[in-house]
C-alpha cells in the first residue's frame, strides 16, 4: 500500500529552503501506481532534496493501464473505478488509515485522480469537523480531474431533477457534439426542466456541465466503457443512487484555506483543462498558486518547468508553516482569557 523511496545524487540545482524537513502524502493518476508517480515527480523530488520524506499511497483497486501510465511496467491501481459514493468513501477510508499510521503530514503531493481524490477528501474534512485544522498543511495538486462527495445524500435535492430527466443516450448525444456546441446544448437540457427556478436551473446546469466533461475526459485518457461508469436503470435512466454527488463551486460552499499549487499542462484535452479550472476554485485564492507548463497530462519534465514548480512548493510549505503558528498563537491567546 505505502512505498517509501530513498532518494539519489540530483542532476537539479537545489533550492534554498528555510522549511526543514517535509513529509508528503503522495496519491497517484488512476491507472498506474505509488511506483510509477515516483518515477513521473523524479526531476521535482531531486530538485527539491534529497531530505523530505515522500510516501506515496497505492491505490486499492487493481485496475488496467491507463495512456497516464506511458511505457512503465504495472501493476496497475486506482484509488476509486467506480464513482458511486460508497466507493468514494472506500478511497477516504484508505486516506484515514494512511494519516493514521504514518501522520501527521505536512502536505499532500497528488496527480490527476489522486488530486481530485485529495480535494475531495480535504472538502469532506471540513464539512464534518469545520473547527478543526486541515490533516494537511498545503497541497500539490497536478492535474486535478472531478471532485465526488463520498456522502449519498450530499446536495440530492440538486441531482434528483438531472436524473430524472437525463437518459445515458442523452448524455451520449451532448458528447457527440463538438466542445463549443455542448455549452448551448447542455443549458437547452436544463431549461426542459420548466418546474426548476433559475438558481435550481443554474446547479442543475453545472453538474450536468460537469458529467459531460467527465465522460469526455475519460475518453481523452483512452476509456471507452461509459456504460459502467455511468450505471443506468432497466428504462435506461440514470441511476440515481449510483449517480455522483459532484462537489461544485456553485453550491459547495466550504472552501479549502491552505496553501494550494495547481499545476496543468497547455497541451491537456479540453475537457481536463476545464475540470481543473473548476477544481481551482474550491481554494482560497489568497494562498494559491497556480502553474502552467508545456506539457501535457503528467507532471512536468522540463528544467524550467520544475524549478518553478519547485518554488512554488517550497512557498507553500513556509505559508502553511506561518498559518500553523498563527493558529497557535491564536489559540494560546484564547486559552489566556480563560
Amino acid at each position: 500500500m505505502i512505498a517509501f523511496i530513498e532518494l539519489v545524487a540530483t542532476n537539479y540545482p537545489l533550492v534554498f529552503r528555510h522549511t526543514g524537513i517535509m513529509k508528503l502524502m503522495c496519491l497517484h493518476g488512476y491507472g498506474t501506481s505509488g511506483a510509477i508517480f515516483q518515477r513521473q515527480l523524479s526531476p521535482i523530488i531531486e530538485a527539491l532534496g534529497r531530505n523530505h520524506q515522500w510516501i506515496f499511497v497505492d491505490g486499492e483497486v487493481d485496475v488496467g493501464a491507463s495512456d497516464l501510465a506511458e511505457y512503465h511496467t504495472g501493476p496497475y491501481h486506482a484509488y476509486h473505478e467506480g464513482i458511486e459514493p460508497t466507493a468514494v468513501q472506500t478511497a477516504h477510508d484508505l486516506i484515514d488509515a494512511v494519516l493514521d499510521e504514518e501522520g501527521p503530514f505536512d502536505g499532500v503531493v497528488a496527480f490527476s485522480q489522486g488530486a481530485s481524490l485529495a480535494i475531495s477528501y480535504i472538502l469532506q474534512h471540513k464539512r464534518q469537523h469545520p473547527r478543526e485544522p486541515s490533516p494537511f498543511g498545503f497541497a500539490v495538486l497536478f492535474s486535478p480531474g472531478f471532485v465526488l462527495s463520498p456522502d449519498l445524500d450530499y446536495k440530492r435535492h440538486i441531482l434528483k431533477p438531472l436524473v430524472n430527466h437525463m437518459t445515458f443516450e442523452r448524455f451520449q448525444a451532448l458528447l457527440s457534439k463538438p466542445l463549443n456546441c455542448q455549452q448551448k446544448l447542455t443549458m437547452a437540457e436544463v431549461y426542459k426542466m420548466q418546474h426548476l427556478d433559475e438558481r435550481e436551473k443554474n446547479a442543475v446546469y453545472e453538474v450536468l456541465q460537469t458529467a459531460v466533461s467527465v465522460l469526455g475526459t475519460r475518453r481523452s485518457l483512452g476509456f471507452e466503457n461509459d456504460e459502467v461508469f455511468f450505471k443506468t436503470t432497466a428504462n435506461g435512466m440514470i441511476d440515481e443512487e449510483a449517480f455522483p454527488r459532484f462537489f461544485h463551486p456553485v453550491y459547495t460552499t466550504e472552501l479549502i484555506s491552505i496553501p494550494t499549487v495547481h499545476v496543468v499542462g497547455r497541451q491537456e484535452p479540453p475537457s481536463l483543462r476545464r475540470l481543473a479550472t473548476v477544481a481551482r476554485d474550491f481554494c482560497e485564492k489568497s494562498c494559491m498558486t497556480v502553474f502552467e507548463h508545456g506539457d501535457g497530462h503528467r507532471p512536468p519534465r522540463n528544467p524550467g518547468d520544475v524549478m518553478a514548480v519547485v518554488s512554488a512548493i517550497e512557498q507553500a510549505n513556509m505559508f502553511s508553516q506561518m498559518q500553523r503558528t498563527m493558529s497557535t498563537i491564536k489559540a494560546r491567546r484564547q486559552m489566556a482569557c480563560l
